[in-house]
């Protein structure tokens, strides 16, 4: 949020709103990570998982794409 609002100069219209979504983005990945944790006992298994997850989430929502 310190990077929309100082750095790269968004406008701040609504902050409870703002604040709000980033309060329900960590409890959605809080959720998304003790489910995947509970589902598996091995180790190995679960790092694979979550990494694959992570990347998926980094390649969808378009961290990885170059700038053109």
């Amino acid at each position: 949020m310190i990077m929309m609002f100082w750095i790269l100069k968004f406008p701040l219209d609504k902050p409870f709103l703002c604040a709000l979504l980033l309060l329900l983005q960590g409890l959605a990945g809080t959720a998304v990570a003790f489910s995947v944790s509970t589902s598996f006992s091995n180790v190995i298994a679960l790092a694979c998982l979550n990494t694959t997850t992570v990347l998926s989430i980094f390649l969808l929502g378009g961290l990885m794409w170059p700038i053109e």
